[in-house]
């Protein structure tokens, strides 16, 4: 099976598959956020256009997230694509607690603190 690895977005919103364990903010410690076995992936929830996705890829992304607790679903994503072409998936090496999820990805998803900040200061309902 060839799937596309990373998030993928184009003008507006991009459907999205996610292969993984749900976890909370809690569950993440510091040494993970430099994991190249899996990506942690907060989902904030239904937007204009589809979900929006907050990579947590840095210390004071996670410290924001874990101070102020919005409202998030969080991955540990051993897998997350888009509708592209990309790579092939060997899920005989996935952990046995992973699951699918599948939806759309709003074209405003947030991939660094200021981009976090700025969501949680434009909308108060995330």
């Amino acid at each position: 099976m060839k799937i596309r690895s990373g998030f993928v977005s184009n003008s507006s919103s991009s459907s999205f598959v996610i292969i993984g364990e749900q976890i909370t903010l809690d569950d993440i410690k510091v040494e993970d956020l430099k994991s190249k076995d899996f990506e942690l992936i907060a989902d904030s929830g239904e937007s204009y256009e589809g979900d929006i996705f907050i990579e947590i890829k840095d210390k004071k992304v996670l410290e924001y997230l874990q101070e102020n607790k919005p409202y998030l679903t969080v991955y540990k994503a051993y897998f997350s694509g888009g509708e592209d072409e990309g790579t092939e998936l060997n899920v005989s090496k996935l952990p046995k607690k992973c699951k699918v999820w599948s939806g759309t990805m709003d074209q405003h998803s947030c991939y660094d603190l200021a981009e976090v900040k700025e969501l949680y200061e434009r909308d108060e309902n995330y």
